[in-house]
């Protein structure tokens, strides 16, 4: 009797589950399909009066710099802190005349959201099989005792992958392993984190597909795949080894002979037949984000559904661990950067840097990288670098030509790295952090991964990031020129 009763009250649950999780799939699939009514990122604004320009840039401002100081003092979570912020932006757009729904409805983009989406759904069924715990099974024999080693190979490992997948995805591929082995190590894991993260900000920053600004910056100017690994992958790989110093002094490893011995229970894999068709889909993936057919978002949201249905494993399990509240962080997110970029509030900034650097088009560039570097760290890496693309072509009399678009990249990668919001993954790595801390009930503060938290490594590496790529571009162009 007790069993039925059970059963009768988990049903209700288990069904509204299914119909989240396929009402979310609908939504994003159709939305992907008519992504072309999506618009991009642009300097222009709405015909308005001087008046009420200045209106909409002190509005702006302020919604701009209320939301990152209650952000960093974690006064709210952020997808109800981006909320508010995107709410703000639409109802006094509205108002005022910069910003409206149909507007911040077009700043969306879609094909990030579909592309977390099919990722985080892919990365739940690679960990059903039991890989996860294999791979950290094994890490641990050979490196358990060696807690920076552990570092540094999953940064190679994140580093690597970021070359051929999206940060986004490389992340929420790696972070399980990542958790999995610094909770059964009995280690912090925030380091181990925040190194990852980087880590993949740089291999995306390596390589033509590994990031949304090298992905524009190809696809809209033409530069071919191996320009960027002879550009970017140099100074990245510099920068890669300057990051692991960081950590290497900046935290206290130590060896320890205890922690060889812990072994993970159960480390075998589950369900082979699921394992090889993940690692089918995830070659898949690396071919298409090589040679880009479709949106990687819908090909992710796509081959993820397919695998789900032909997986083998309970697709209640699966269903009910999907993480929505990313999914609405990010439209929050587009939400509010569509209101700054509206507003006119960049276009200022930006007339505000050429005025500074005069005619000289070297320090216009110099300038622009720097404040794109800035601007990454409070709007996210995509937006930042379709915003500032438009500001780097007008920047003229440079040889080589593309000179302006390594120091983009640069800027932008570096900014990335200096807060949890600048790269595409940190928000999401921040709830999977949260999320996994309560299942394995971990009630510690400095177990979570929080803004101010990750600004202690992050900005000091940014700041060596952004010097290194200072030197690096006027090192080019004094060889060039």
């Amino acid at each position: 009797m007790n069993n039925i009763f059970a059963k009768a009250t988990s049903l209700p649950t288990v069904k509204k589950n299914e119909y989240t999780f396929y009402l979310c799939l609908a939504i994003l699939f159709i939305w992907s399909v008519h992504s072309k009514y999506e618009t991009h990122y642009t300097l222009n604004t709405h015909p308005a009066g001087p008046v009420r320009d200045v209106i909409s840039q002190i509005i702006a401002l302020k919604i701009v710099v209320i939301t990152f100081i209650l952000l960093y003092k974690n006064f709210l979570s952020r997808t109800t802190l981006f909320f508010f912020a995107a709410a703000s932006f639409i109802v006094l757009g509205k108002f005022v005349g910069f910003y409206d729904l149909t507007l911040a409805l077009q700043s969306v983009k879609i094909n990030t959201l579909a592309l977390l989406f099919g990722t985080n759904l892919f990365s739940i069924m690679l960990a059903e099989t039991g890989f996860f715990n294999l791979v950290c099974k094994r890490l641990i024999e050979r490196f358990g005792s060696y807690h920076y080693a552990l570092l540094v190979i999953l940064c190679l490992i994140t580093y690597s992958l970021s070359l051929f997948l999206n940060n986004l995805t490389t992340m929420i591929l790696v972070l399980p392993l990542t958790l999995t082995l610094t909770n059964t190590l009995r280690l912090n894991a925030v380091p181990f984190v925040i190194a990852e993260i980087i880590a993949a900000n740089l291999g995306g920053a390596s390589s033509m597909i590994g990031d949304f600004p090298n992905i524009l910056i190809a696809s809209e100017m033409n530069i071919p795949f191996h320009s960027f690994i002879k550009n970017m992958m140099p100074l990245c790989l510099v920068n890669l080894g300057i990051m692991l110093a960081f950590f290497y002094y900046k935290v206290a490893f130590k060896a320890s002979t205890e922690s060889i011995k812990i072994t993970l229970p159960d480390a075998e894999i589950i369900h082979p037949r699921a394992l090889k068709l993940c690692l089918v889909t995830l070659a898949f993936w690396i071919v298409i984000f090589m040679f880009p057919i479709i949106p990687a978002g819908l090909m992710a949201l796509c081959t993820s559904f397919v695998l789900l249905l032909t997986c083998g494993i309970d697709r209640a399990t699966i269903i009910k661990k999907i993480r929505y509240q990313d999914l609405l962080f990010f439209l929050f997110l587009f939400i509010f950067v569509g209101g700054v970029q509206y507003s006119g509030l960049l276009k200022t900034v930006v007339d505000g840097l050429f005025f500074l650097a005069g005619k000289n088009s070297f320090l216009q560039c110099i300038f622009l990288m720097w404040a794109a570097c800035l601007v990454t760290t409070l709007l996210n890496a995509g937006p930042t670098a379709a915003l500032f693309l438009p500001m780097f072509l007008m920047v003229g009399g440079f040889h080589p030509d593309t000179l302006i678009f390594w120091a983009l990249s640069l800027g932008v990668c570096a900014g990335s790295s200096g807060t949890l919001n600048g790269a595409t993954a940190g928000p999401v790595v921040s709830t999977m952090m949260a999320q996994f801390n309560q299942e394995t009930k971990t009630t510690d503060p400095d177990d979570y991964l929080t803004f101010g938290g990750y600004a202690k490594y992050g900005l000091p590496i940014m700041y060596l990031h952004l010097m290194t790529a200072t030197i690096y571009i006027c090192f080019i162009y004094l060889r060039s020129n």
